[in-house]
């Protein structure tokens, strides 16, 4: 169905343009964008003693962009992730029982989100409410015996 102006939409050609070579080029474009500051944001240890793995995280933010993506599998998409072991620790933080019985709690830091919100323009918190929570919880259950 033509509009006012004559102008006639075809879903394959929209289908086509999202899949294109050059959508791919622009999505992995913005993709290195959050890559870049996700670098920036990333944590680096800093201790006096001698790590043979400092920076790796920092290291191993990766890019890939290809056709056929997203929910319905109909369009370009770059994916932005990091593939060091600890990764996951990094962005989702951890919790470990400590031997008197006490909880350590390391916030995640969300690196890949918050570059993700910061390139697109906005702001996200260092601490999501989960972390806020995990160290209420911490400090209630310091005096809580391993079972």
């Amino acid at each position: 169905m033509a509009d006012a102006d004559g102008f006639e939409g075809s879903y394959e050609g929209i289908g086509e343009m999202l899949n294109s070579d050059w959508m791919i080029a622009e999505m992995v474009k913005r993709g290195e964008a959050v890559k870049e500051r996700a670098k920036e944001l990333a944590p680096e240890y800093e201790g006096t003693d001698k790590d043979e793995h400092r920076g790796r995280y920092k290291r191993s933010f990766f890019v890939h962009g290809y056709a056929h993506g997203g929910q319905n599998n109909d369009r370009a998409v770059a994916v932005i992730g990091n593939d060091s072991p600890e990764a996951i620790f990094v962005e989702k933080g951890v919790v470990r029982r400590r031997k008197d019985g006490t909880l350590s709690v390391q916030p995640g830091q969300h690196v890949l989100a918050r570059a993700l919100y910061e390139t697109m323009g906005g702001k996200l918190p260092l601490a999501s409410k989960a972390d806020e929570a995990a160290g209420i919880i911490t400090g209630l259950r310091k005096r809580t015996p391993k079972p």
